[in-house]
C-alpha cells in the first residue's frame, strides 16, 4: 500500500461523500481546520489549503445528495437549510470571539524595542558598580 501514494487516501475521502455521516465528519472537518487556520502563526496559510480538500468534497457529496433528495421528492430545501446556517453562524461568531479575544491580549506596542546602545550599558554598569562598592562601605 504504501507503493501506492495517494491513491487510497483519495479513494476513502471521496466515498466519504457517499455518505451522511461522512459528509458529517467532513464538515466537521473543514470547521476545525479553517478555525486553526484563524489563529495567527506560521502555518496558517497551509491549514488553510488543508481545510479547502475536505470542504471541496463535502460541498460536492452534499450537492449531489441534495439533488438526488429534490429529484425524488420535489420538497423545499429550507427546511434543512435553516439550521446549518444557524450552526455555521454561531460557528463564525465563535471564530470571530476568538480572534477578538486573542488580539486583545497582545501587547500594544506594534514597534520593536530597540537594544540599548553601548554608552547606556557602561552608564548602568557604572552606576551598578557604584552602589555595590556603597553597600560595601556601609
Amino acid at each position: 500500500m504504501s507503493g501506492e501514494g495517494s491513491k487510497p487516501v483519495a479513494a476513502v475521502l471521496v466515498g466519504l461523500t457517499n455518505f451522511r455521516l461522512g459528509r458529517i465528519l467532513l464538515w466537521t472537518t473543514t470547521v476545525f481546520l479553517g478555525l486553526l487556520a484563524l489563529v495567527p502563526g506560521p502555518d496558517s496559510g497551509t491549514l488553510w489549503s488543508m481545510a479547502a480538500i475536505p470542504g471541496v468534497l463535502a460541498l460536492i457529496g452534499t450537492g449531489t445528495a441534495w439533488w438526488k433528495e429534490r429529484q425524488g421528492s420535489r420538497s423545499s430545501p429550507i427546511p434543512w437549510l435553516l439550521p446549518r446556517l444557524a450552526v455555521g453562524a454561531v460557528l463564525f461568531g465563535a471564530a470571530a470571539l476568538l480572534m477578538w479575544w486573542r488580539r486583545r491580549r497582545e501587547p500594544e506596542s506594534d514597534a520593536p524595542v530597540s537594544p540599548p546602545s553601548a554608552e547606556q550599558v557602561d552608564r548602568w554598569a557604572t552606576a551598578e558598580l557604584g552602589l555595590a562598592s556603597m553597600e560595601r562601605s556601609s
